[in-house]
């Protein structure tokens, strides 16, 4: 398909025929890996020019949108995305007027100016705030003669805010000088050259971010304060932190209005904040979120119920229903081993009254017994259970086979109990936990929680889940920590607290380490730093935070900060680990008291068996 021919030029317009051809090849040059061509086309460019714009091949073969800047409307929503949307100015005016109206809602990640003017002044139009929200920023315009001493030669330039006032120029336009887009879009943010950073912070978030006193000297400390001073390290900047926010919140939308650390951001009065906060698409819309470096959620903590006896270590090896089935099994062995001693006996007493010859030779042929009545076929059996050798082996070969399929049966059974034993004598036992929100919801157990504007509190109030609608009815909000942990103390309540932070708050602050975690957690989700709409250097922490990631450093500071605020046991305590225990007498009583009642069986029946006699003369 061949496309229609370009406009003939005026012969006053023919000064823009060289500007023209030059755009032609910054587009089928450094930009030919466009998506999408976003033209903005200044009003005071005459028609046959734009004509002549609009017709050449590389905007034609590009899907594009044609914007007119003395339009008072937004851009298309759509425009803003995709992998590589280009949006081209093309002015003869100065165009900073023009895009006061389009500049709320217009933001750009690459934007080419391109002036068909003879000459403009550069260094207004770059300083100008309308671009101060771009990520990638060219400007091509003509040099002025006493340049290069050539006419109608254009230049690049680009603004890098935080280096200098004043733009930078990159060189004079040649094809093949500039063939990748990274040489014509330079980034604009090399380096923060020791900017100061206004950060929204709150010292009562740890082990994220929180404050210490150690000989009347206060030091800020916590992961975040770890990646914060490594990343101003990396792209050189300082940067102040506060205490806490004037209000005591973490930044919630209450009636059309941000409050708390975001509230802040969104006032201008902070460049972004370095607390965690959780990402959500309400704070989506006005704010944008860094890479996410750790995954949280909202914790239910309960105190620890009182553990079983310490008597019961000896059953709770093995199910009610296994305790059935080996005793059964025994008793079964019992009854075959009785019986078949009972049936061989019978045809030796018959055959003795005959032959002793024949008594002989059935003796051989079926073995003797090697055993009395069920009661010392249960002590031989049972042997086995306890690891304990037998004292004879029976000649008969059916009853050598069934002692050895028997041995083996008890050999499993004793490492099954054993080995189940040691991991209970390991692990004290408890009555159910509660792993699940839904069994929570229909626990007797109400929440208690922090009323400092986070937000779970608001999702609680609006979710639709049922779930959530359940303990949103159970929820008590209390003014301070103390009143909250107290009642889960009291038995009442779940303490509920950010997942990492209430494991902190707990066993820091109120040295509470009877507790468990709900397994399953409110509103599960990723952590982030949060920046204002739209700043276009945010993508440089993203990078930094990305490295520090990768590099397995969150975790590392993790692990540092709660083994110093903790110790190895709150550290195991956070891990699920399980710390070494020492066997005691008590953890045996058990074993103890099944001894003691073994010798009083075996002394009452020596009593009986003393007191037998003396009646059977009498």
């Amino acid at each position: 398909m061949s496309l229609p021919p370009s406009p003939p030029l005026l012969p006053d317009e023919k000064v823009f025929g060289d500007k023209i051809t030059i755009l032609s090849e910054v587009l089928m040059g450094p930009l030919r890996d466009r998506t999408t061509v976003v033209v903005h086309l200044d009003d005071a460019l005459p028609w046959v020019v734009q004509e002549a714009i609009m017709a050449l091949e590389a905007v034609q073969e590009t899907p594009h949108v044609t914007l007119s800047l003395g339009v008072n409307q937004p851009a298309p929503p759509f425009i803003h995305g995709g992998s590589f949307v280009l949006h081209l100015l093309l002015f003869l005016t100065d165009p900073t007027k023009l895009l006061q109206s389009l500049w709320p809602n217009w933001r750009p990640r690459y934007l080419l100016l391109f002036s068909l003017a003879s000459s403009n002044s550069v260094a207004t139009i770059l300083n100008h705030e309308v671009f101060s929200k771009v990520s990638k920023l060219a400007l091509m315009t003509e040099l002025p003669n006493e340049v290069l001493g050539r006419p109608r030669t254009m230049g690049v330039y680009t603004f890098q805010p935080f280096s200098s006032s004043k733009p930078k120029f990159l060189g004079e336009w040649n094809p093949l000088h500039y063939k990748q887009r990274s040489w014509l879009f330079t980034d604009r943010f090399p380096s923060f050259d020791g900017y100061q950073f206004e950060v929204a912070s709150w010292m009562n978030d740890p082990p994220f971010l929180y404050q210490r006193t150690s000989s009347s000297v206060v030091s800020r400390r916590g992961v975040m304060i770890h990646a914060v001073a490594t990343l101003a390290s990396a792209l050189n900047f300082t940067y102040t932190l506060a205490l806490r926010p004037p209000d005591m919140k973490w930044g919630s939308l209450v009636k059309g209005r941000w409050n708390g650390l975001l509230g802040q951001i969104f006032r201008g009065e902070k460049n972004f904040t370095i607390s965690t906060l959780f990402v959500n698409a309400q704070r989506q819309q006005d704010f944008d979120a860094s890479v996410s470096f750790i995954t949280s959620g909202f914790g239910a903590f309960l105190q620890n119920p009182r553990p079983l006896p310490e008597w019961l270590n000896v059953q709770r090896p093995f199910q009610p229903f296994v305790w059935a089935a080996v005793t059964a099994t025994l008793a079964t062995a019992v009854w075959i081993m009785t019986v078949q001693t009972h049936l061989r006996l019978e045809p030796l007493k018959l055959l003795s009254s005959y032959s002793n010859t024949c008594t002989a030779l059935l003796e051989r042929v079926c073995g003797q017994p090697f055993v009395g009545g069920g009661v010392s076929t249960w002590l031989y059996l049972q042997r086995g259970m306890f690891g304990q050798g037998v004292p004879t082996i029976p000649q008969a070969m059916w009853q050598r086979m069934f002692i050895g399929v028997w041995y083996l049966y008890c050999l499993l059974v004793s490492i099954y109990y054993t080995s189940n034993l040691i991991a209970i004598f390991t692990n004290p036992a408890y009555p159910q936990h509660i792993h699940t929100l839904q069994q929570l919801a229909d626990s007797d157990y109400r929440l208690a929680k922090l009323d400092n504007g986070d937000l779970l509190l608001l999702t609680l109030r609006e979710s639709r889940d049922d779930i959530y609608q359940k303990l949103e009815r159970k929820l008590d909000v209390f003014p301070e920590d103390d009143d909250a942990v107290a009642s889960m103390l009291d038995g009442t309540h779940a303490f509920v607290h950010g997942a990492i932070n209430g494991y902190i708050r707990l066993g820091v602050r109120y040295k509470v380490f009877n507790f468990y975690e709900v397994g399953e957690r409110m509103l599960p989700g990723y952590l982030s730093w949060y920046f204002p709409k739209y700043v276009p250097w945010k993508y440089k922490f993203d990078q930094g935070i990305q490295a520090v990631l990768e590099a397995g450093l969150f975790e590392h500071w993790l692990k540092v900060e709660m083994d110093d605020l903790l110790g190895r046991r709150g550290d195991q305590h956070l891990m699920g680990e399980q710390t070494t225990m020492v066997l005691t007498l008590q953890h045996l009583q058990g074993l103890f008291y099944i001894l003691i009642l073994a010798w009083v069986a075996s002394v009452a029946v020596f009593l009986l068996e003393l007191l037998r006699p003396r009646c059977s003369h009498r």
